[in-house]
């Protein structure tokens, strides 16, 4: 058995749209018994809502960069909760330090998504969300921005590990900015996985094509995306096309 890990938003789900190649060939290699995984910085309400509307399944979801990992049914089987100390402080930073270099600040619970706004007529890409401070009474997962300038994406993130350090991760998704308990990345999740479907197991095939990738990339069996930028290239010594195809590699 082969479990393949793929990233979802420029890796699975490119211009918009899964393509029926990635989509066939993700069918048939679960028909031969193999494991499909999505492994996101997406939060697993919004992956689950995205799959739905694809009309895809998954034999395991992977959200919040590694945080929480839900079954084929899924049911929450790990979760790694962010410290509400922690989260605060930092938000308290995008407040007083960065509110004129992001849209916004936006915190991840289980079910739901806590914003505020840096400016007003910034169009969130979220259908349901609440406020800040409703947030901070939930179980927090992760937390999220995103850059007004792309270009300035890594500029904030430096600022961002000056102040807190190694006590959170700060994911370059450009303009995107993924934040997350130190302790947590996509690796961390399909570990969690690996345990669990360690009988029979081949390999682990992984697939991405942006930083918060590199984690899963360099631990398993990685290829990146053809379009990944030169870093991710000299991290990666093998890139390829498409899902699709490194599934039709996997199966020879």
């Amino acid at each position: 058995m082969y479990i393949l890990s793929s990233d979802f938003d420029g890796t699975l789900f490119v211009n918009g749209e899964i393509s029926e190649k990635d989509r066939n060939a993700i069918n048939k290699f679960r028909a031969q018994g193999n494991l499909f995984i999505i492994n996101t910085g997406r939060s697993l309400p919004d992956i689950f809502h995205q799959f739905d509307l694809q009309n895809l399944e998954a034999d395991y979801y992977i959200g919040s960069n590694g945080s929480m990992v839900a079954d084929k049914n899924r049911k929450t089987i790990y979760k790694s909760e962010f410290s509400t100390e922690l989260s605060k402080e930092i938000y308290g930073f995008f407040k007083n330090k960065l509110s004129e270099e992001v849209f916004f600040i936006a915190i991840d619970s289980e079910n739901s998504t806590g914003v505020e706004f840096y400016d007003k007529d910034f169009v969130f890409f979220k259908d349901r969300y609440t406020n800040i401070e409703e947030a901070f009474t939930n179980n927090i997962i992760t937390m999220f921005s995103q850059a007004r300038d792309k270009e300035n994406t890594s500029k904030i993130i430096e600022k961002l590990n000056i102040e807190f350090g190694n006590r959170a991760i700060f994911n370059n998704t450009a303009p995107y900015i993924d934040i997350t308990e130190s302790l947590n990345n996509k690796a961390t999740g399909l570990n969690v996985v690996k345990q669990i479907e360690s009988e029979n197991l081949i390999d682990i095939y992984t697939i991405g094509d942006e930083l918060n990738d590199i984690s899963m990339l360099t631990e398993f069996n990685g290829f990146t995306m053809s379009h990944a930028n030169d870093y991710m290239k000299a991290q990666i010594n093998q890139s390829i096309e498409s899902v699709g195809e490194l599934i039709n590699t996997i199966l020879r």
